[in-house]
């Protein structure tokens, strides 16, 4: 019967040991994707200025927009 107690003890342990182990993997998990979107915010924010600063080198936006400046 002893052997029997001290089997279901050391099930308890694992069992309890292995969802703190869950629970850890899924906090960082949450954390890494926080970071991650927040990441490809900051990303989209980059690209969007970029898209812009690349629409200002092209010749026909210059010409354009200095046409409508010296037609006001």
């Amino acid at each position: 019967m002893e052997d029997v107690e001290t089997i279901v003890s050391l099930l308890t342990f694992v069992i309890a040991l292995l969802t703190l182990v869950i629970i850890v993997l899924i906090a960082t998990i949450a954390i890494m994707l926080t970071k991650f979107n927040k990441l490809m915010d900051e990303a989209h924010v980059v690209t969007r200025n970029l898209t812009s600063a690349t629409k200002w080198l092209s010749p026909t936006v210059v010409f354009t927009e200095l046409v409508k400046v010296l037609r006001k």
